[in-house]
């Protein structure tokens, strides 16, 4: 299977001027001062010493990269501590176990209309459904961008349709709810952005767009899996346990890799037999509470594959 995204998203990332860097066949670019290779979960994205080395020193403003080994099997003696929630086959709405879930699909398909749209739609239409769905959110939420800055993104992304996906939810013709896919070849459509007017969730908006988008790609496009990504850690979001409940995703083991820059590991290490007093859970500390996370897990893995 051919790596056609590879070029594409090197092209975006020019286009843009997205500062990235190609090791192999693999790109890497910083995402909240972590570098993160973009493409399937399921491959494997480990580095050598050298390798990590060599990447951390083109980026002056990265701390560490977080990379994974591609999806793992346990056996049941064993726990994921790290994994992507993921699905890979389609259920129809009568073959998934829940009643409510199938209820609330049949009803949100019933009031709702979904379908695809390019992304210059989402760019003219799609900044009002962000804005109020951000500010929705517990706790103080930034919105990562003002409406310009909305609509310029989006557009570029409308000469990018083999990458990045966009699909609307309507009511009675007007947009209530968008999504943005990431689309890896067949391999994977990475569920990236869901967002909707929050007094539009009795409409079941959310379940006739999972619904949708699950059948297109699972089952009239025949691929591998869709993926909400990485277990959650930074964000107060239930969509991954909303996904597993209603859709029958599930979570997929895959170990995590930490490479830090020689600064950060010593914060690391000075931080992290205190973690536990780090109670504040705002601005710079939620972020510090979310890498010592990581940190943790990879710990605990190292000793559950030594035990």
């Amino acid at each position: 299977m051919g790596n056609n995204f590879i070029e594409r998203f090197e092209s975006y990332f020019e286009q843009q001027h997205i500062k990235y860097s190609k090791l192999g066949n693999t790109l890497w670019y910083d995402y909240n001062r972590a570098l993160v290779p973009i493409g399937p979960a399921k491959f494997d994205y480990r580095l050598s010493e050298d390798q990590s080395k060599q990447l951390l020193s083109m980026f002056p403003k990265t701390l560490f990269i977080r990379s994974n080994n591609g999806f793992q099997k346990l056996n049941s003696a064993q726990s994921s501590l790290w994994y992507a929630v993921i699905k890979n086959s389609f259920l129809e709405r009568e073959e998934i176990k829940s009643y409510e879930s199938r209820k609330k699909i049949k009803r949100g398909l019933e009031f709702c209309k979904v379908e695809r749209v390019d992304a210059d739609f989402i760019a003219k239409k799609g900044y009002d459904i962000l804005y109020a769905a951000v500010k929705s959110y517990k706790g103080r939420v930034k919105i990562y961008t003002d409406e310009k800055g909305f609509s310029q993104r989006n557009s570029v992304r409308n000469f990018y349709p083999e990458i990045f996906h966009y699909w609307g939810v309507f009511h009675n013709s007007k947009l209530i709810g968008y999504a943005e896919n990431l689309i890896f070849d067949s391999i994977e459509a990475s569920y990236s952005t869901m967002k909707f007017l929050p007094e539009k969730f009795s409409l079941f908006p959310t379940y006739a767009l999972v619904y949708t988008m699950d059948e297109y790609y699972l089952k009239k496009n025949n691929f591998e899996y869709v993926n909400d990504g990485f277990r959650n850690i930074l964000h107060d979001t239930n969509i991954q346990g909303f996904l597993i409940k209603n859709f029958d995703f599930f979570k997929q083991p895959t170990e995590l890799y930490l490479y830090y820059k020689p600064i950060m590991n010593l914060i690391i290490q000075t931080i992290y037999p205190f973690r536990n007093l780090i109670t504040y859970d705002r601005g710079i500390f939620q972020k510090i509470k979310a890498m010592v996370k990581l940190e943790e897990i990879r710990r605990n893995s190292l000793v559950k594959k030594i035990i």
